[in-house]
């Protein structure tokens, strides 16, 4: 069962390398389940690219920018379309 950070996800993933994050087993449930423990981003977060077709992608990028206290990560509004 998905914890409730990531119950909204509809996906799977596989932890092959923690680059900053140390990994973590649970080998008593089957089948076993490896896991980073989350952490807070603000320090590390350097870039925010919101894509096209983010709704009001101006708005999100001010909310962006009031989230983070110390360190403003850049805001860029991307208009590539997909190809």
């Amino acid at each position: 069962m998905k914890s409730d950070d990531y119950k909204n996800e509809d996906e799977v993933r596989l932890v092959v390398q923690g680059v900053e994050f140390e990994k973590k087993y649970n080998k008593s449930v089957t089948p076993p389940k490896v896991y980073i423990e989350l952490e807070t981003i603000d320090k590390i977060v350097e870039q925010i690219t919101l894509g096209p077709r983010v709704d009001k992608a101006s708005e999100w990028a001010t909310a962006f920018h009031y989230c983070f206290e110390e360190k403003k990560p850049k805001i860029v509004l991307s208009h590539l379309q997909f190809k």
